[in-house]
């Protein structure tokens, strides 16, 4: 593909390219709000493992890169090789600890294997498919094309450095870490993007989004991705018969303390401060704090506290309710605050859900051609590369956990 065409390619991904007399233009501060780096899979492993429709057949690309790109047979010990790079299990692993540590503990490897296998083997043939594409793509790149490249990466370098508040050595430390510096994070960029944009032009174009569609992902979704719940915020006198000190031994303790909370709603009718009464006869949690809560659900109060929030529902700001007797406990509350539950509409929010569904598809298809990619390669060990490195991360979690 020739100069103009690549550069089309980059407009695809950020949208800021522009091709005039042979020269690629880019808005680098656009680059850095909306580039991301497509050859490295975040792997999460609360249900990622994939579906059948995810399992592409046949040859849709036409033509067997493996004999193309003559590729050595692959080893799958402790590195699979792909052209004149390889790939090892540290690099697999090492990535994945910190979020498969705690699922490790407590099963065994058979157990561990069923449960993450296919997030190892996802990673796995998205960085077999980094290699692969990014050498069909550099083949069809010509040479002036380099100069865009490395100004798209060292934008995304600055914004690296950004996420380490512009402190170049924690940056540099994450760096290492990662197995690299300066130099290789560069080139890996640079890789990624030329990878990416060669993608994008390979990948069918993506079908629109339907008005029904974009309702049907609203309605699903509204309740938890687009509501605002309700909050209140309150102060509470807290009677605890138990704890109340015997004044008159004909009265029960549970009696007492009734009459000790019509003794303060009285007072706090003629005046008196609240916070000042909670501080001299309030026996609950927030007694230093005058009474005081923070602002939450009313749904998320626990047990016997749950009632304040069902009486909140039919209070205004600044009214008084009680007494409020449950078991151990009366209660006198005043609403500080009430802020009401609100859905954002769907004319609001739905030019994000679509955003959001084309995005969900470009990476679908993006991994279908990955995975073509990577099955036309023929590399025979990638499975036993994909249980040798589960079995690493296991052993590697176990010991974290121990």
């Amino acid at each position: 593909m020739d100069y103009d065409g690549r550069c089309r390619w980059l407009s695809r991904l950020f949208g800021t390219f522009s091709v005039s007399k042979g020269v690629c233009i880019l808005d680098m501060r656009f680059l850095i709000r909306r580039f991301f780096l497509a050859g490295i899979v975040a792997v999460v492993v609360s249900g990622c493992g994939g579906s059948e429709s995810d399992k592409v057949e046949g040859d849709a690309l036409g033509g067997n890169y493996s004999e193309e790109l003559d590729l050595p047979e692959p080893s799958g010990g402790f590195v699979l090789s792909v052209g004149d790079e390889t790939i090892t299990s540290a690099e697999v692993v090492r990535p994945l600890i910190r979020h498969l540590k705690r699922f490790a503990e407590g099963v065994t490897l058979e157990e561990f294997s069923r449960g993450v296998r296919a997030d190892v083997e996802k990673l796995i043939i998205t960085r077999v498919s980094d290699i692969l594409v990014y050498q069909k793509a550099k083949a069809e790149s010509p040479s002036e094309f380099d100069g865009a490249l490395a100004k798209a990466a060292d934008s995304e370098i600055r914004q690296f450095l950004m996420k380490f508040g512009g402190d170049y050595a924690k940056a540099e430390a994450a760096l290492k870490e990662m197995g690299m510096d300066w130099i290789s994070f560069k080139e890996q960029k640079k890789k990624a993007i030329l990878s990416y944009s060669y993608m994008l032009e390979q990948i069918p174009e993506i079908e629109p989004v339907t008005y029904n569609e974009l309702l049907e992902v609203y309605n699903k979704v509204k309740g938890e991705v687009f509501s605002t719940p309700e909050r209140i915020r309150f102060r509470l006198i807290d009677i605890q018969p138990a704890l109340i000190k015997v004044q008159d031994v004909n009265q029960t303790r549970q009696e007492q303390a009734r009459a000790l909370a019509d003794e303060l709603l009285e007072r706090i009718d003629s005046g008196e401060d609240f916070g000042m009464l909670v501080q001299q006869y309030s026996q609950g949690p927030m007694q230093a704090q005058g009474g005081l809560w923070k602002s939450l659900e009313p749904n998320s109060l626990a047990v016997p506290y749950d009632v304040l929030g069902s009486s909140a529902s039919t209070m205004k700001t600044g009214e008084i309710a009680g007494p409020i007797e449950v078991e151990g406990h009366i209660f006198i509350m005043k609403l500080e605050e009430k802020q009401a539950g609100y859905v954002e509409p769907f004319e609001q929010v739905q030019k994000q859900i679509e955003q959001k569904i084309i995005r969900a598809r470009r990476e679908k298809a993006i991994y279908d051609f990955r995975v073509k990619f990577v099955k036309q390669a023929a590399l025979g060990n990638v499975d036993r590369f994909v249980g040798f490195c589960v079995e690493r991360l296991y052993k590697a979690c176990m010991q974290e956990v121990d």
